[in-house]
């Protein structure tokens, strides 16, 4: 019996080549370029029963023409025990995806309804079995070392060869594939490990003394901490009445996730939510919102108090040297101006005096450290922070002022920036200069006495 129905298989196929061929044409005919389709959608995999290849390897030329087993594919490709579903039994394509994701076409034609064996018939027991260029024929196709997924598709719409097979039902063999040695193996398809949805949880919040919220969530999946997982946790923050919701992201690292706000409604009751995005994590997929916490807002952010700032002298050659008002340079007490908390103060006179015999040019020039909290060490002011605006003091000087820097622009004086210099050969000696200072501090920053030191050198 199954002699008989071979024959009949192969004699029906040959009957409906011409008829196949014409509808390919009309519909577009086959390429090997297909590009980025690549995806597979494992729910969409018909498993009920596997292709057969026949014979399931092959190995080196073949015949006088020195076709090569690349070429060559298997003589039958067959399934008797499932095919197309009902509802994808438009058309159907053998196709072949290589690991680099190039889809190439697998057969001379896209195959359509009624032709007997293509699993696309209505009548029982007419089930796939592909022979002659139906299955032989690879000419077309682009293989490459290491395993090449070859599929079938049962299509919900006629398609063409060069169509997406993104919505089609697919039988998948997997063959690996050596293009020296011109040879191809049937082998077990790899099995499609489902992604986890992992769940969030808060576990700690902390309503800040400026104004700002900090919490900290633990990702987790099955009974423990997803210590592996690489996403992010996206958080939204909200109250009755506020237009925009507050939002932001942070990356998981060995499973736990901290997020800091920016400075919010004070006396307010947040309500966040938070879930997982997987951002290219390749074990764990994106999970709804699924955590909740409220934090009230502290009653009234508290700017950052008085700082301090302490000026070092260094030693400076004989003849060539500056002194200055003694003291730490005071700020005032920061108040909230928009996005930033601003505090001014003065440098305080500082007086270069040459009594070289030659004099040569000089700079006196300055820089500063970062600011940091004297109760908390791990909360700094940036130095980029901090401006100055020097200018002459009296009406007889040798030098010139430096231009004014910028809080919070272009640097700062996190570099060494002129407070004052002079050309050589100046007759007069003296040179008093004094500078208008200014921080601009960002207005999350922690509540607190801030101090760093401030550099003069004079050379």
């Amino acid at each position: 019996m199954k002699a008989s129905r071979t024959a009949a298989g192969r004699q029906a196929t040959g009957a409906s080549i011409v008829m196949t061929i014409v509808l390919a044409l009309l519909a577009g005919a086959p390429t090997a370029a297909h590009g980025a389709d690549v995806v597979l959608d494992p729910t969409l995999q018909i498993t009920d029963a596997p292709l057969v290849f026949t014979p399931a390897s092959r190995t080196g030329d073949f015949f006088a023409s020195k076709t090569s087993a690349l070429v060559l594919g298997p003589d039958v490709i067959s399934n008797e025990l499932a095919n197309c579903p009902v509802g994808y039994r438009s058309s159907s394509r053998s196709l072949v995806i290589a690991p680099d994701g190039t889809v190439s076409s697998a057969a001379e034609w896209v195959r359509t309804p009624p032709g007997n064996y293509y699993g696309l018939n209505e009548t029982a027991g007419e089930y796939i079995y592909l022979d002659g260029m139906a299955a032989v024929r690879w000419n077309e196709v682009t293989f490459q070392t290491g395993l090449n997924r070859f599929i079938v598709t049962c299509d919900p719409a006629l398609r063409t060869m060069t169509d997406s097979f993104a919505d089609s039902k697919y039988f998948l063999v997997t063959l690996d594939v050596n293009v020296a040695a011109k040879s191809w193996t049937v082998v077990a398809n790899p099995v499609n490990e489902a992604k986890l949805t992992p769940s969030i949880a808060f576990t700690k919040t902390t309503a800040n003394a400026d104004g700002s919220v900090t919490l900290t969530s633990t990702v987790s999946a099955g009974a423990g901490v997803a210590t592996d997982a690489t996403g992010v946790v996206s958080i939204s923050g909200n109250y009755s009445g506020l237009a925009t919701p507050v939002s932001g992201e942070a990356a998981v690292s060995a499973g736990v996730a901290t997020w800091r706000t920016p400075v919010l409604d004070a006396d307010r009751t947040y309500t966040f939510t938070a879930g997982y995005t997987a951002k290219g994590d390749t074990k764990y997929t994106d999970s709804a919102v699924n955590a909740t916490t409220t934090v009230t807002t502290v009653a009234g952010p508290t700017p950052p108090q008085n700082t301090a700032i302490t000026v070092t002298i260094p030693a400076s050659a004989t003849g060539l040297k500056f002194t200055m008002t003694p003291g730490a340079v005071a700020l005032n007490q920061a108040a909230l101006d928009g996005t930033s908390y601003v505090a001014t103060g003065s440098l305080g006179q500082v007086t270069v005096s040459d009594n070289r015999r030659a004099r040569t040019a000089w700079t006196l020039s300055g820089n500063s450290t970062n600011f940091v909290n004297t109760a908390d060490a791990t909360q700094t002011i940036a130095a980029t922070s901090l401006g100055w605006k020097p200018a002459l003091v009296g009406a007889t000087n040798a030098g010139t002022a430096g231009i004014e820097v910028i809080a919070g622009a272009s640097g700062g004086l996190s570099a060494s920036t002129p407070l004052a210099q002079a050309a050589a050969g100046v007759s007069t000696a003296d040179t008093t200069i004094n500078a208008g200072i200014t921080l601009k501090a960002p207005a999350d920053s922690a509540a607190g006495v801030y101090s760093a030191t401030l550099t003069l050198t004079l050379i």
